[in-house]
């Protein structure tokens, strides 16, 4: 008998990769498709037995691929089972796409994706027809994945299901329309499952109505509280649906005979309050795994900051992989390690080894005996998970290997195959979910490094490459450390909010510090490219000189510190982006803080000639020699001269500030008289002369703000709601529309001022929303504001062609909103 054969339809390569490991472990085939188009091709080619498939596709929707697949020959009647992120679609059953069986919403477990598939596919030959049931159930679950789950098994099962999501609620339901069975968590909502079990038996209507309670962990008090107040049955949820269906099933084709009670509702309260004490207790257990899984993530960053430094040190690879190896398996408990790289001539040679005796050396060359299994991992790109019993060649590989359990983790970096790590150990058990995950990303770590390694070989700058590297490494390592550290401490003072709030702090003061390293990588990376570009408006540089002061006037002060501002009579206008001029003076004033010791003195001045507008930014800190003054501007070239100064930075602030200058058409220069002397930074820009022209400048008067209507369409709750809370403590007049179709119905309702819009929405994306109301006559002056995860010029590019009138880039700053929509207010329109 052939094994069911799964086609997995999901854009993300690393996401298809972890379904079809999953299924292939369970004896599955799995197929993938990255496109609908491929999903249609391989339906076509082979009808599979099951689908997997993501509802956001890049060449169509759910709603789309779903209808695509079945019109395709053979398909009607194939399970489709869609994976979704979208969490309100579980509120909204009518919301989801036609051709569907049944969903799963991200993340999902590998344990819970067999267990819906398995419910989809027909039983195997010998094996007894699953049940069938009829007749109406009250399924009464508080949490809607739960619930929708459970709709579906039963429905699947031929019930006809009807829900709700707490037993007082479920009560009135069943008197108005008696149900064959009552599905009840215990935990549901207002009446939990026992009062509302014992008030089914209570009510003469109801009292031979069987009850099925669920519970969430096998307990002796559940069973016993089940008991007394005339359960049918106590079904633990985590056995899986199929056994609450099989109970269902019996139930109502059988028949029951109540049993009377034994209780109260007095003492079924009493009895909740003590089971709230045990699920305390319980949670107590749950947040000692979360603190393990904690510290399995402060380990993988404990690696990063390892990675960073084998690449820093790159010229002798093997030392560095001998390095990454030894220390990787301390933080692991691993106790045997070896790195086989792939040769000149495509063999596997053996280049690094930790934990084996001499002994084993002949072994060790030899692959243990089963090259084929490590020739296997590279070749496929999958890693191999090696436990006792897992047949003949895993066996006789541990037993030459010295281990009770391994894995081989292929090395692949910059497209190319490049070896395959072995990890072995006789203690631990490398098969646990957080060794395993260990072991894979240790894997992609090498791989990367020995990429980079071979990359910056053949480049004729190395050397300065290298010290940027080793800049690099210190940045990281610079946030990295308290990260992990402050991990650790909230694990340690759980109990302590004071405690865990002020690490919490630290953690998001020191990601801030890491995400603006990666920051100035990418816009030095989109420079040099070209590919940065700017949204050009009119501005005065007086205000954009007042923002960027205030902004930092308390690091000057912190750091004792005199700021002195100077500003110009009239007007300096100049057509520029906001956001990057912003950038370019606070690079400046930030530098001109971080140079200058206490009791020291800034000074800037924003003034103009007939044709430039100048800021000048002055310090008396340690001033800049005459070498480094003539590679400042240069990438990487200030690693040397920031370490010297015990100061951070990556040596691209400066060059990235340029750039920036460069592209409005300015320039920026700098002066100074030695170390020890200060320093003055000029930025020029060309003056914008258009007489009628005024900078877009202030804020709108909160009388004006109030009569502003803004829709927000946004699929996440909560992106939706914190924007829609700052925009009304703004003034704003804020509606709230949860998928795309929706933004298009209250948008030619309400007709607002401006729609403030996600991209990634469902049903109708940002840009079909977008086109879609400028070819409505009523809605086709909106203003219109794109919000979306992607900055790239393409996107941008499209964002503009689908009638945006201005986009931002998430996370998004309260302050840049805010401005946009009073600049959006302003604008005329029509």
């Amino acid at each position: 008998m052939s094994p069911p054969d799964l086609l997995i339809v999901e854009d993300s390569a690393a996401t298809r990769r972890f379904y079809a490991e999953a299924v292939r472990r369970e004896g599955f085939s799995a197929r993938e498709a990255g496109t609908m188009a491929e999903a249609v091709a391989a339906t076509g080619e082979r009808v599979p037995d099951v689908i997997l498939l993501d509802l956001v596709l890049p060449d169509g929707n759910g709603a789309e691929a779903a209808g695509r697949l079945r019109a395709v020959p053979g398909m009607r009647e194939v399970p489709i089972i869609a994976i979704t992120g979208w969490y309100p679609v579980l509120e909204d059953p009518a919301q989801f796409p036609a051709g569907v069986d049944a969903f799963l919403v991200k993340p999902v477990s590998a344990e819970h994706l067999m267990e819906v598939l398995r419910a989809h596919l027909p039983p195997a030959p010998g094996v007894a027809s699953p049940c069938r049931g009829s007749g109406l159930v009250l399924l009464v679950e508080g949490d809607p994945v739960q619930r929708r789950l459970g709709e579906q098994h039963l429905r699947h099962a031929g019930f006809e299901v009807v829900c709700e999501g707490g037993g007082a609620a479920a009560l009135a339901t069943a008197r108005r329309r008696p149900p064959a069975l009552v599905v009840a968590h215990v935990a549901a909502a207002g009446a939990d499952g026992f009062e509302l079990c014992l008030g089914i038996r209570l009510d003469p209507a109801l009292a031979a109505v069987p009850v099925i309670l669920l519970t969430p962990v096998a307990d002796g008090a559940d069973a016993e509280a089940a008991r007394q107040v005339g359960a049918s049955a106590l079904v633990v949820r985590g056995g899986g649906f199929p056994r609450l269906v099989t109970e269902a099933c019996e139930l109502t084709a059988r028949g029951w005979t109540p049993t009377p009670v034994e209780t109260t509702v007095e003492a079924v309260r009493e009895e909740r309050e003590r089971r709230l004490l045990r699920q305390l207790d319980r949670q107590v257990t749950i947040n000692a795994a979360l603190a393990q899984r904690c510290r399995n993530q402060a380990r993988q960053l404990v690696m990063l900051d390892v990675v960073a430094e084998t690449l820093a040190r790159a010229a002798d690879v093997d030392a560095a992989l001998r390095q990454l190896l030894s220390r990787s398996l301390e933080a692991s408990g691993v106790s045997k390690g070896a790195v086989f790289r792939v040769d000149a001539e495509g063999r596997l040679a053996l280049t690094e080894r930790v934990g084996f005796q001499p002994a084993q050396e002949e072994d060790l060359l030899e692959a243990f005996g089963r090259r084929d299994l490590l020739e296997a991992v590279v070749s496929e790109e999958r890693a191999l998970v090696l436990a006792p019993d897992g047949g003949r060649a895993a066996d006789e590989l541990l037993a030459r290997a010295g281990v009770t359990s391994a894995l081989l983790v292929p090395l692949v970096g910059g497209g190319l195959r490049l070896g395959v790590l072995f990890l072995g150990s006789d203690l631990a058990d490398i098969t646990r979910q957080d060794l395993l995950a260990f072991g894979r990303a240790l894997g992609a770590y090498m791989g990367q490094a020995l990429a980079l390694a071979a990359t910056f070989a053949r480049l004729a700058e190395a050397e300065r490459r290298n010290e940027f590297l080793g800049v690099l490494a210190h940045e990281l390592r610079g946030p990295l450390t308290p990260i992990v550290t402050g991990v650790e401490l909230m694990r340690q003072h759980e109990a302590d909010p004071a405690k865990v709030a002020r690490y919490r702090e630290m953690i998001r003061r020191q990601a801030g510090h890491l995400r603006r390293l990666v920051d100035d990588l990418l816009d030095a990376a989109r420079l040099t490219h070209g590919k940065l570009q700017l949204t050009v408006e009119r501005l005065d540089l007086r205000d954009l000189c007042r923002e960027v002061v205030e902004d930092r006037r308390t690091a000057f002060e912190a750091a004792d510190v005199t700021l002195a501002v100077t500003l110009s009579a009239t007007p300096v206008l100049v057509a520029g982006d906001r956001t990057r001029l912003v950038q370019v003076l606070g690079n400046l004033l930030s530098n001109a803080a971080k140079f200058t010791r206490a009791g020291g003195a800034v000074e800037v001045e924003v003034a103009a000639t007939e044709d430039r507008g100048f800021v000048r930014v002055r310090d008396t800190g340690v001033g800049i020699s005459a070498e480094v003054l003539e590679r400042l501007f240069l990438p990487f070239s200030q690693a040397e001269q920031s370490l010297a100064r015990s100061e951070g930075g990556l040596g691209l602030g400066l060059t990235v500030v340029k750039g920036l200058v460069e592209l409005h058409g300015g320039d920026v220069t700098v002066t100074s008289e030695g170390e020890g002397r200060g320093a003055e930074f000029v930025v020029s820009l060309p003056l914008a002369h258009d007489g009628a022209a005024r900078a877009a400048s202030g804020r709108l008067p909160a009388a004006r703000r109030a009569g502003m209507r803004v829709l927000i369409v946004e699929d996440s709750p909560d992106a939706a709601d914190t924007l829609k809370d700052l925009l009304e403590l703004s003034g704003y007049a804020v509606t709230v529309a949860r998928t795309g179709r929706a933004g298009l119905e209250v948008a030619a309702r309400d007709l607002p001022d401006v729609v403030v819009c996600d991209i990634g929405l469902p049903e109708l994306d940002g840009y079909a929303l977008a086109a879609a109301l400028r070819g409505d006559p009523r809605t086709r002056d909106v203003a219109l504001l794109a919000l979306s995860g992607y900055g790239d010029p393409d996107h941008v590019d499209r964002v503009a062609a689908a009638g945006f009138d201005r986009s931002l880039t998430k996370p998004v700053n309260p302050d840049a909103l805010l401005r946009m929509l009073e600049e959006l207010g302003r604008a005329p329109r029509g």
